[in-house]
């Protein structure tokens, strides 16, 4: 049974962390973009979105070493967010 939570564990940390990555892709993208067609004045409203769900995905970071997901303390998580 424990291999079961482990395995469970490993799987959300990972599609976590991949949904993260993908998250700060897109906000990279279209930074880039906005950058390349209309320079540095419009970048925010063209990231805004994508910008907020991937920063508020940090949140996360704090409840994972809460519960226990991770090994990292949460005084060591609190300062990086």
């Amino acid at each position: 049974m424990a291999g079961f939570f482990s395995l469970l564990r490993r799987l959300y940390l990972s599609l976590y962390n991949w949904t993260v990555l993908f998250g700060w892709c897109q906000v990279l993208y279209f930074v880039l973009k906005t950058l390349n067609e209309s320079g540095h004045q419009h970048v925010y409203s063209a990231a805004e979105k994508p910008l907020h769900y991937a920063q508020s995905a940090a949140v996360l970071e704090i409840l994972h070493g809460l519960v226990g997901l991770v090994r990292s303390p949460v005084t060591a998580t609190l300062p990086q967010i």
